[in-house]
């Protein structure tokens, strides 16, 4: 598990998320979509499906820009 946000939840979740829920290997890709979520968690799934060594997509959409 990368350890990059101080949070360790946090970085237990993007852990759960990455290596059991999608169970990603290297070489595969992932699109993270985010709407007004905290740059903590996106920043923590990036490095952990950087640690698998697949290829990382985002897409973030801020709160503000919806209204």
């Amino acid at each position: 598990m990368i350890k990059c946000i101080k949070d360790p939840t946090i970085n237990k979740l993007a852990n759960l998320v990455i290596n059991h829920s999608c169970a990603l290997r290297a070489g595969e890709s992932i699109l993270s979509e985010s709407i007004g979520a905290p740059k903590e968690i996106i920043i923590a799934l990036i490095h952990e499906a950087k640690a698998v060594g697949a290829k990382n997509f985002v897409a973030v959409i801020l709160k503000n820009m919806l209204k």
